[in-house]
């Protein structure tokens, strides 16, 4: 088989007929924008690509990105790493005149992928050599004849081979032995085989798949009436002062000090906060605005300190007071305000609260209703009850149980509605309530994020045989490209490289 590079150049000559006569479409029709384009090409290409290279070169005669055991991962003409560059530069031509907003993002990505390419190739050499891997020299005779350079119609041409030089005759040999041991090696690596009964475990996933119809509750919904007397009967928690304070993440020593000088000045208050406050009210002369009680209560350890800062009157300063984060001294603003209930502001803030410290019952409080709607569903049917609590019933797709969110297999979608289902897809009791149900039952409600949840099972089916030999396929090809990816990563992150390339790119292409 030919290497993708030897590919590559096979394809271009199959394609560079139709190129050239899309290019004179474009030139025919909208010259001005095929003048531009050339122009941006020739940006990229020039600017950016080819003589940052050979304008590094002059400087220092090699242009070295790295090592990878000792071998330089270098840049020179016809060179692996050269022809890599050349064929992600092509890439990026081709996409310019689209996107040619950031050419030196452009140049970045094209060196940087070819100087990776080149890590792993070189990696993979020398491993070759290390075990003994080598290619014949008649397989490497009919590679060169089928896919090399002394082409003419289609077929070999002696009369091309031999005006070819002797020098360009063992690059060209040198090229090929590297591609044929590169691509052998992988070649080797892919066929190691793998446990038989993998992909049939993935495949047995698959089945069988359920549908379910749900509803949920959110609790973000939690009721206004509710909100509103809690607010009421813990209406200290919620009290609102104007604050301003000086943060200081010093010594007690050092914080005294400065607590000095703003007695004997308190007027400075504003210059002191700005000079040596810690925290992100510095800029604003230690402006905290409006703080509400529970707020301030929860940077200390002591309770009473936030009752000691609510006691201040307008312009108050406290005591040098410690925190969890330090040292602090507040100054009163206004003075306390009672919480205002009829504010939605103030209602949001208040449900807020509840979800982050008394979450339990919130989540009480719709557990109860659906199980109200549960059993009006049972007896009323699960549209009639969700329509009198005016919930929307969401319908999901066909799933199995794909633990994770595996992409070999289904994932929780929705076939009408959008809802919080999709987030079941990592959790395990919520999965083995799902596929636990009878057909036509009710799920007990569960909590899932921020809803609670009831769903019913709607059915049951087992996936078809082809398509599980389908999985069997599929999880074969991704798994062989996983290993790819892994061996790219194990060789790009190894012991062995000494990476170099952005500082050998920024010294050259960014000046």
């Amino acid at each position: 088989m030919p290497s993708r590079e030897q590919r590559r150049v096979k394809e271009k000559l199959q394609k560079k007929s139709s190129q050239i006569n899309a290019v004179e479409k474009k030139r025919t029709q909208h010259p001005l924008m095929w003048v531009f384009s050339v122009l941006v090409l020739v940006i990229v290409v020039v600017a950016f690509i080819i003589a940052p290279a050979f304008g590094g070169m002059r400087q220092s005669n090699r242009l070295i990105f790295g090592y990878f055991n000792g071998e330089p991962i270098e840049y020179t003409p016809d060179s692996y790493f050269a022809r890599q560059r050349d064929a992600y530069a092509e890439q990026v031509q081709n996409m310019s005149e689209n996107n040619s907003d950031n050419l030196q993002f452009q140049a970045l990505q094209v060196w940087k992928a070819a100087y990776d390419a080149t890590v792993v190739h070189t990696a993979v050499l020398q491993q070759s050599e290390k075990s003994g891997l080598h290619i014949s020299e008649k397989k490497l005779d009919r590679t060169i004849a089928k896919y090399g350079p002394y082409q003419s119609n289609g077929k070999f041409s002696a009369e091309l081979y031999r005006q070819a030089s002797n020098a360009d005759k063992l690059a060209t040999r040198d090229l090929f032995r590297e591609n044929l041991i590169h691509d052998q090696w992988e070649s080797d690596l892919r066929n190691i085989p793998s446990s038989p009964g993998e992909a049939d475990f993935f495949a047995n996933l698959a089945t069988p798949e359920r549908k379910f119809q749900y509803i949920s509750y959110s609790l973000l919904d939690y009721p206004r009436e509710e909100v509103a007397a809690f607010a009421l009967e813990n209406n200290t928690l919620f009290r609102r002062m104007n604050l301003s304070r000086i943060s200081l993440r010093m010594k007690e020593s050092e914080a005294r000090e400065i607590y000095s000088q703003l007695s004997s000045a308190p007027e400075r208050f504003e210059e002191l906060a700005q000079n040596h406050s810690s925290d992100e009210n510095a800029d604003k002369g230690g402006d905290m605005a409006w703080v509400r009680y529970h707020e301030l209560a929860s940077i200390f350890e002591d309770e009473a300190k936030a009752d000691t800062v609510f006691s201040l009157k307008k312009g108050d300063i406290s005591q040098l007071i410690e925190t969890s984060f330090g040292w602090a001294v507040y100054r009163c603003d206004e003075p306390v305000q009672q919480p205002d209930i009829t504010s939605p502001e103030e209602v949001d803030a208040v449900r807020s609260y509840l979800i982050q410290n008394l979450r339990g019952d919130v989540e009480n409080y719709f557990i109860e209703r659906a199980n109200t709607l549960v059993e009006a569903a049972v007896s009323e049917g699960f549209s009639s009850a969700a329509a009198v609590n005016n919930l929307d019933i969401i319908t999901t797709n066909y799933f199995p149980v794909n633990y994770g969110g595996s992409f070999f297999l289904k994932t929780i979608q929705n076939e009408s509605g959008s809802g919080p289902l999709g987030n079941a897809q990592s959790n395990t009791r919520i999965l083995q309530k799902l596929f636990s149900l009878e057909k036509d039952s009710f799920s007990e409600p569960f909590v899932l994020g921020q809803s609670v949840v009831v769903a019913q099972l709607l059915d049951e089916r087992e996936v078809p045989a082809e398509e599980l030999e389908g999985i069997k396929s599929y999880y074969t090809y991704i798994t062989s490209n996983f290993q790819n990816q892994d061996i790219q990563r194990h060789f790009l992150q190894s012991e062995y490289l000494e990476d170099n390339f952005m500082q050998i790119f920024s010294k050259y292409f960014l000046n």
